[in-house]
């Protein structure tokens, strides 16, 4: 029974976790494709001249650590307000550009999207929101 539940824990546990990796090599073959509306025409722009996805440091470096942390809080502030996409977008631009060095703006961008969907998920489960979640989603 009790490794019933650890089984069924860390499924939970896993289905929660962001795969960031798949994700960004998924947002390089779209965005090669066709811009959505809705993401500024830059970061397009920068998925099709890189080609594919080559995280710098990896996926739970320093850098995709820092940028969670520091975004998570941000996240959770523009949830409450209720932001708009555009300004959302806009928003995030900025907030990636203080982060270029570690990391170019096109994966700070979809990484800064993904928590904030997490952020947002977790308001609207009641769930509480810290930097804990970076842990969580394996950013840290």
């Amino acid at each position: 029974m009790n490794t019933f539940i650890i089984i069924l824990f860390i499924s939970f546990v896993t289905s929660k976790q962001v795969n960031i990796v798949s994700t960004m090599e998924t947002k390089s073959k779209e965005f090669a494709v066709e811009c959505p509306d809705n993401i500024p025409k830059p970061i397009c722009e920068e998925f099709i001249s890189q080609k594919s996805f080559k995280p710098l440091g990896g996926i739970g470096s320093i850098a995709t650590c820092k940028i969670c942390e520091s975004f998570v809080g941000i996240a959770l502030d523009y949830v409450t307000k209720g932001e708009t996409v555009e300004n959302l977008n806009k928003k995030i631009l900025d907030f990636c550009t203080i982060f270029s060095r570690e990391l170019p703006h096109h994966y700070c961008f979809v990484i800064a999207q993904e928590i904030y969907v997490k952020v947002l998920n977790a308001v609207q489960n009641n769930e509480t929101v810290d930097i804990t979640l970076c842990s969580k989603i394996n950013l840290c």
